[in-house]
C-alpha cells in the first residue's frame, strides 16, 4: 500500500488556530463521515486514491461535513436482496449514501444549499484499465461524476476540485474558515 507524505510542511499554510488543533483532528478512513459546527474543529483523511472525500462548507452557519466515498452507487452493487441496515460500519461507502447522509444532517443543523459550497478531492485513476472514465474500472472518474450529479440536485455547487491524476491525496479541513489544505504525494501543498 502507497502512503501519502505526511502534511507537516504545508501545516503553515492553516490560520493559527487550526495549527494548534491538528492532534485533536477527526480522522476519518473509507465509508466514514463527519458532520460539525464548531469552528475549532479539523477533519483529516489519509492517503485518498481511487476514493472521493467529499467536503461540504456553510460558511454563514458555520457548519461544515466530510464524507470519504469508495464506490460511486449501492444499488448497483447490493442488489434486491441487500439489508440496507448492514453497511458494515461504512455508511458513507457509496456516493448516493454518503452525499444524503452528510447532507441531511448538515441541514438539520441549519445549513442551507444557498450557502453551501462543496469541495471534492480524489478520484485517482493509481492503474490504467482503458476505456476512459466510462469504463467501470475507472472508480475516480465514476465517483467525482456521482457526486457532481447528486449535489447538483441539492441545489450545492461545486466550487473546488482536486480530482484525478495518479497520485494518492492527504486533506486537512478547517472549519475556522472552511480552509482545506491539500497535500498530493510528491510533495506539493496548497489550500483549495
Amino acid at each position: 500500500m502507497m502512503m501519502a507524505q505526511p502534511l507537516a510542511a504545508g501545516i503553515q499554510l492553516l490560520d493559527e488556530t487550526s495549527q494548534k488543533n491538528i492532534a485533536k483532528a477527526v480522522e476519518l478512513s473509507v465509508g466514514q463521515f463527519d458532520v460539525s459546527n464548531k469552528r475549532t474543529n479539523l477533519f483529516k483523511v489519509n492517503t485518498i486514491t481511487s476514493g472521493l472525500v467529499l467536503v461540504l462548507y456553510d460558511g454563514v452557519a458555520g457548519i461544515g461535513g466530510v464524507a470519504y466515498m469508495m464506490l460511486p452507487d449501492s444499488d448497483y452493487i447490493e442488489g434486491e436482496d441487500a439489508n440496507p441496515a448492514d453497511d458494515h460500519g461504512k455508511p458513507a461507502k457509496f456516493a448516493n449514501k454518503a452525499v444524503s447522509l452528510v447532507w441531511e444532517k448538515m441541514e438539520n443543523m441549519g445549513a442551507k444549499p444557498a450557502n453551501t459550497v462543496a469541495r471534492l478531492i480524489g478520484g485517482s485513476q493509481l492503474f490504467t484499465f482503458g476505456g476512459g472514465g466510462g469504463n467501470p474500472l475507472n472508480l475516480g472518474s465514476r465517483n467525482a461524476i456521482a457526486c457532481r450529479t447528486l449535489l447538483s440536485r441539492l441545489g450545492i455547487i461545486v466550487d473546488k476540485t482536486e480530482v484525478g491524476g495518479n497520485r494518492p491525496r492527504n486533506i486537512i479541513f478547517s472549519l475556522l474558515k472552511g480552509d482545506c489544505l491539500v497535500s498530493i504525494r510528491g510533495g506539493r501543498e496548497f489550500l483549495l
